[in-house]
């Protein structure tokens, strides 16, 4: 069985005695020599926070510094103000929400990950996990190996903020990536994860998103397991009861 097979039971929170014994297996496996690591993917968002300030403050050497900035094209209208209350807490509702940080620091060797799709063709994706290898002499900008083995610098990436359609938000979309939340890796699919699905899970459906991150079985790392993590909303595991008997019928 795949791991589509695994997701299609967890997400009604009723895992087979098979894929129980398929995410042990995974709980014993080898990562710590990878030049790019499993990024760490944990419920809280203290735990996270504490192992990557603590890893980039292990590396030596220069710390970069990237701020958010804003982004204007030019249509800006008569009587816009930068300064204005109501735009000043839109921006920080945006920074707060967004999946970029308004302040990034990077170092030579930090784990990272991709934010945003900046080519695609190439596999450079939300999600993508790489190490920085060097900093561009000219812009500073980092110079990131991927898992695919692609070495870019990374330039900034625009975010346009709803209802102030002539203003983005742009930072260089890049997250320190030896942890990260459940709920900030939503919308990204990682080369390589090491998730908890243990104890402490504390909402419907965690367990299961922590999942879903990876491609397949071989990108996925497990640090703790405990069946009981995964649980289903009553009103969303009726639902895909219904559907799967619907299914049944229309067979």
């Amino acid at each position: 069985m795949c791991i589509r097979d695994r997701l299609k039971e967890a997400r009604i929170g009723a895992l087979s005695k098979e894929s129980c014994e398929v995410l042990r297996r995974c709980q014993g496996r080898d990562w710590k020599e990878n030049k790019i690591r499993p990024t760490l993917i944990f419920p809280r968002r203290a735990e996270v926070d504490m192992i990557n300030d603590s890893n980039l403050r292990a590396l030596t050497g220069r710390c970069y510094t990237y701020k958010a900035r804003l982004a204007y094209d030019g249509k800006v209208p008569d009587g816009f103000d930068e300064g204005d209350e109501k735009f000043k807490k839109v921006v920080e509702t945006f920074d707060s929400d967004a999946a970029y940080n308004k302040e990034l620091e990077l170092m030579l060797n930090a784990q990272v990950m991709l934010i945003a799709n900046i080519e695609p063709d190439s596999g450079l994706v939300n999600g993508s996990r790489g190490v920085v290898v060097g900093f561009c002499q000219a812009t500073e900008l980092p110079i990131v190996e991927f898992v695919n083995g692609i070495k870019k610098t990374i330039g900034t990436h625009a975010w346009p903020i709803e209802d102030y359609e002539f203003v983005s938000r742009t930072q260089v979309p890049l997250r320190l990536a030896w942890a990260g939340t459940i709920h900030k890796s939503q919308g990204a699919t990682l080369d390589s994860a090491l998730i908890d699905i243990g104890s402490g899970i504390f909402e419907y459906g965690q367990a299961y998103v922590a999942l879903s991150r990876v491609r397949n079985l071989d990108a996925l790392y497990v640090y703790d397991f405990d069946p009981l993590a995964f649980r289903a909303h009553p009103k969303v595991k009726e639902f895909y009861l219904k559907l799967c008997v619907h299914e049944s019928i229309s067979d």
